[in-house]
């Protein structure tokens, strides 16, 4: 549509000019965006293992942290009682020492036997430094053992608190596992009962059936011949563990 507009020249005549309206600037789309793209189906994504593996590698796991935690508390004792041992050296010795020391005070400096209870004596206290440094390497031992089997029973609670939670109707492992810290409950049984007071129990899992091809699997012991896949007759079996001499 042509418009008017009224301007004033350098003479200050008035004159009129014609001048048009901005064209309108289209706005294009991209290609990309003008399709509405149809809503994103769903797609269900298969589990990584059956349920049967599931149960399988959680059953290693506690297996195997079963044998961390009897290993550990083997080797822990073993430990205790070592550290037990030498101890009772190290109070004897140091005994030893005392009784050497007041010995050697009583002694005369010309007592020809003082050399005798003065070699006698730092032998001693060379003893029981030793027996003071394997004691405590000992006692560090034990401890490292001690967290061994605290974390191989945490692990082993971990898999039992998730195994039980669901064995129950809406259980929550993360739930559960707060309630047992909270109780300090740190074996099934006690793990049980907090579940079987917060939920109803489910139903028995039914073990998973095995493929109709596994199933259908079977050894041809004669290769579908004239006795379609039946046992061998004895002339057969004769005849295929000595070739050169079968029958034609």
């Amino acid at each position: 549509m042509t418009s008017k507009a009224v301007t004033e020249n350098a003479e200050g005549t008035m004159t009129e000019a014609k001048g048009s309206s901005d064209p309108e600037v289209e706005v294009k789309t991209p290609a990309s965006e003008s399709k509405v793209s149809p809503k994103e189906e769903k797609v269900e994504e298969k589990p990584i293992y059956t349920q049967t593996q599931h149960d399988g590698l959680l059953q290693m796991a506690t297996s195997e942290a079963g044998r961390l935690k009897i290993d550990a508390e083997t080797e822990r004792d073993t430990a205790k009682s070592d550290v037990t041992r030498l101890t009772s050296d190290l109070e004897g010795t140091t005994e030893d020492i005392k009784n050497l020391e007041a010995k050697l005070d009583d002694m005369a400096s010309e007592d020809p036997k003082r050399f005798d209870v003065v070699k006698e004596l730092k032998e001693a206290r060379e003893i029981k430094s030793k027996l003071k440094v394997a004691t405590g390497e000992l006692a560090t031992e034990v401890k490292a053992h001690e967290e061994t089997v605290k974390i191989a029973g945490e692990t082993m609670l971990e898999i039992a608190i998730w195994e039980v939670a669901a064995e129950y109707k809406g259980g929550d492992p993360v739930r559960l596992k707060a309630l047992c810290v909270t109780l300090g409950v740190t074996d099934e049984a006690k793990l049980r009962e907090v579940a079987g007071n917060l939920w109803e129990k489910g139903e028995a899992k039914t073990p998973a059936k095995k493929d109709e091809g596994e199933e259908k699997e079977k050894l041809s012991l004669d290769g579908g011949g004239t006795h379609g896949g039946g046992e061998l007759t004895e002339q057969q079996m004769l005849d295929r563990r000595y070739p050169r001499t079968a029958t034609k």
